[in-house]
């Protein structure tokens, strides 16, 4: 019982690391999402898109990383859309503390 305990933490600290592949879908959910006054938080890590993200018909939107140079979103794999983040129609909406790299727009 206490190795199943051990390798259950185990886990649930590296489940960050590993779901750090295609950060796509889950940001896109959270972009359909968000209500005005909201915050988008996304963790420290290297994290890749392998198509474009978009947001529309918001306003008062933060989209917040953990620092310039701890939260990077490399769009170098992308096979769809182009262009990295997509906002369109929207008001007032706030990038701060992430990099975005290598979007094909």
């Amino acid at each position: 019982m206490k190795y199943l305990l051990a390798f259950s933490i185990l886990i649930a600290c590296l489940l960050p690391t590993f779901g750090q592949k295609d950060i796509r879908k889950k940001l896109q959910t959270q972009f359909i999402m968000a209500e005005a006054g909201e915050t988008i938080s996304i963790p420290a890590g290297t994290f890749t898109s392998l198509g474009s993200i978009s947001m529309d018909e918001k306003q008062d939107v933060v989209i917040q990383g953990a620092g310039m140079d701890k939260t990077i979103i490399s769009f170098a794999g992308q096979k769809e859309g182009a262009e990295g983040i997509r906002i369109d129609n929207s008001r007032n909406i706030t990038l701060r503390d992430l990099t975005l790299q290598d979007a094909k727009g």
